[in-house]
């Protein structure tokens, strides 16, 4: 293995990947708003627009710096917590107390809130963007076609 450069990071691309696991990639890549996604199955179905951020973001998450990879790290945990809690909520939708205790009605608005918080960090730390198509984030706005024809 070759000594860290200035930042961090390592002599090699395939360096750098050995110090996150796939499965963690493949989270990082959740948490910014990517689905499971082959890229092959995208290009062949020629929507490169949808994947253009996609690349990018794998291309990032491939490259971030030995040195962050313990926030990156961090961020997950949290964004995982987060994610879990989200879920834990939807239990007590049904409720509007528990004996002496009001629940609060905001808990799943301020979860989601945190969590694009933390997705934000995430995007900051790794430099990779945010899924610009995600429903999480942007409210879901999708790509605008515009039909073309030849002349």
């Amino acid at each position: 293995m070759c000594a860290p450069l200035a930042g961090g990071i390592l002599g090699s691309v395939a360096e750098n990947n050995a110090i996150l696991s796939e499965a963690e990639k493949g989270r990082i890549l959740y948490h910014l708003g990517y689905g499971i996604v082959n890229i092959a199955d995208i290009m062949s179905l020629g929507v490169p627009a949808i994947s253009q951020p996609l690349y990018l973001a794998m291309s990032l998450v491939n490259r971030i710096p030995v040195s962050r990879i313990h926030l990156v790290r961090e961020l997950l945990a949290n964004m995982d917590s987060i994610n879990e809690q989200m879920i834990d909520a939807r239990k007590r939708y049904k409720a509007k107390s528990l004996g002496e205790i009001t629940l609060n009605p905001d808990e799943t608005k301020m979860l989601r809130d945190d969590y694009a918080w933390w997705a934000n960090r995430l995007a900051d730390i790794t430099t990779a963007p945010l899924n610009p198509y995600s429903q999480a984030f942007s409210g879901g706005r999708r790509p605008i076609v515009v039909p073309v024809r030849q002349v």
